[in-house]
């Protein structure tokens, strides 16, 4: 979790300029699949996708919910995490960090600061609110939706090539299990 808070701290006060970043996006790739509003932590379910959850994050931090922000960012990117675990195109993994990227940049510089100090206020690894997070997670199944939005995001699926959406042999409740310890460090 100490990784993960330091890169957001990081990427939250680079300045590089998101604008003249080029990105090649298809139809459907990154789509949330319902207009999320900034919700509470035991709000969250396992049928909402990231694209979901960043919308989310984004009406946060319009609200200068900010702390809020931060524990729908985390689920958001746990999703994610796992997502990169089941979709079978590796260059479709990207678009978590492309949604990563496009939420935070959403707001402009003054939230995106605000949102790198609340990320300071979250806590590192055990802290109450990372528990908090963990204990509410840790009570879910594993995401239940169709991760079409990183599908579309990968080669594959821009190519029109024959594919397959998940991984052979992809264990749900395993990878789910994993990335709640290894990823978000819940013990």
């Amino acid at each position: 979790m100490r990784i993960f808070s330091a890169f957001v701290v990081f990427l939250l006060s680079c300045s590089i300029s998101f604008s003249e970043i080029i990105l090649h996006e298809t139809p459907g790739d990154l789509s949330p699949t319902r207009d999320l509003e900034c919700i509470a932590l035991s709000d969250i379910t396992s049928d909402l996708t990231p694209p979901d959850l960043g919308l989310g994050v984004q009406d946060c931090m319009k609200q200068g919910r900010f702390d809020d922000a931060v524990e729908l960012y985390i689920v958001m990117q746990l999703f994610a995490r796992y997502d990169t675990q089941r979709v079978a195109d590796i260059s479709a993994r990207q678009a978590s960090h492309v949604l990563s990227i496009e939420t935070s940049a959403s707001q402009g510089e003054v939230a995106q600061k605000e949102l790198g100090r609340a990320f300071t206020r979250f806590g590192k690894t055990g802290s109450p609110r990372h528990s908090a997070v963990c204990n509410h997670v840790g009570s879910l199944a594993p995401p239940s939706y169709h991760p079409s939005y990183m599908i579309k995001h990968g080669l594959a699926f821009i190519q029109g090539k024959p594919r397959k959406d998940f991984v052979p042999g992809f264990n749900a409740s395993a990878t789910w299990s994993d990335v709640l310890e290894s990823y978000l460090k819940c013990s």
